[in-house]
């Protein structure tokens, strides 16, 4: 009887524990809706979107890119400070992330927590 009640218990506590890696990488970075995406890159604007598709578009693959967890944040991972700036805009909020340009314009987004590997092309 003890040990099928041990394994009953290491099932759930498993169950728990897999549920939520799942959800902690399957999670919506960005929810809402927003009318302007501004890019700043080295402390210059570069490019300023108002197309509601193409901004959508950016938020679904933020928020369906994959994603490498950070589990230190104290300090940055790479040995240099973010390149820009992705900027989320509507009336009520603006949304600010980190961008990283790796291999020329190709930008990752990083969070508090994560590294987001949207590989965004900001060369057009």
């Amino acid at each position: 009887m003890r040990k099928k009640k041990l394994w009953v218990i290491i099932l759930v506590v498993s169950l728990i524990v897999a549920s939520s890696i799942l959800y902690a990488y399957n999670y919506k970075i960005v929810k809402g809706e927003y009318d302007q995406l501004t890019v700043t890159h080295m402390g210059e604007v570069t490019h300023v979107l108002n197309d509601q598709n193409k901004i959508n578009e950016m938020i679904n693959q933020i928020n369906q890119s994959p994603r490498d967890f950070q589990f230190s944040n104290s300090g940055f991972k790479y040995d240099y400070l973010p390149h820009g700036i992705l900027k989320l805009k509507n009336e009520q909020e603006e949304k600010g992330f980190r961008l990283v340009f790796h291999q020329g314009d190709q930008a990752n987004i990083i969070t508090d927590s994560w590294e987001i590997k949207t590989k965004f092309n900001f060369s057009e």
